[in-house]
């Protein structure tokens, strides 16, 4: 919307959307729809020249739409091509792995990485610290239940239990690519994605919180179904 705003002016734009349902619902002026997940705008952490990339892409449309255009990004360039959902990528662990343990076990690359970047994080959305993270999965595992009365106090006035589910997500997902990067000495040539997805108990569990919101008939849970899923 800020966008179309500028480009009243005069201002030409384009964007980075990382759901492009949302890009398409707006009308962006211009926009590369990239399939990768939140916090992730870029692509592959670690990795500049695939970064570089990408913003090379992007900025491409500049000189290429002379319409509104949302394009689509793939490693071989803009072209069209369907969302990638991680989700979809078959997870080898255990369901019965408990994900607290693993949050625990994961703990020490987490706070090694914070010392090796002066304590910059994308953890802290949902306001509970890392270390509490055990209740977060206890949380999350009674309300893909269809728990009425399971909440934490830390929920924000305002914030719905659906919408905050979004937030603890996230900060799950921080967590855990933050603590990989230390883990693999940020080796560009690992994916954390398919990484979490596949060899994690806790993207068991938040495919199975995924399932509960998708079943509802409420279009606005639904959608964070798709998100946390990313």
């Amino acid at each position: 919307m800020i966008s179309r705003v500028l480009e009243e002016f005069g201002i030409s734009t384009v964007g980075i959307a990382l759901v492009k349902e949302h890009a398409l619902r707006v009308k962006v002026p211009r926009a590369l729809a990239v399939p990768f997940p939140f916090g992730h705008a870029l692509g592959k952490p670690g990795d500049p020249e695939y970064q570089l990339s990408v913003i090379n892409a992007c900025l491409s449309l500049l000189e290429q739409a002379t319409e509104p255009t949302i394009a689509d990004w793939t490693t071989s360039g803009v072209v069209s091509a369907p969302l990638i959902q991680y989700s979809a990528i078959k997870n080898t662990i255990d369901v019965a792995t408990d994900p607290a343990n693993e949050i625990t076990k994961l703990r020490h690359y987490y706070e090694r990485r914070l010392v090796k970047v002066n304590g910059r994080t994308s953890v802290g959305l949902s306001g509970i610290d890392q270390r509490k993270f055990r209740k977060v999965v206890r949380f999350l595992d009674a309300y893909s239940a269809g728990s009425e009365t399971i909440d934490l106090p830390e929920r924000p006035m305002g914030v719905s239990k659906h919408q905050y589910v979004r937030y603890l997500v996230d900060d799950l997902k921080a967590f855990y690519y933050e603590a990989f990067i230390e883990m693999t000495d940020g080796n560009a040539g690992e994916n954390p994605h398919d990484w979490f997805w596949s060899s994690t108990s806790i993207a068991n569990l938040i495919n199975q919180v995924a399932q509960f919101l998708d079943a509802s008939e409420n279009p606005e849970i639904k959608a964070i179904a798709f998100g946390i899923v990313r």
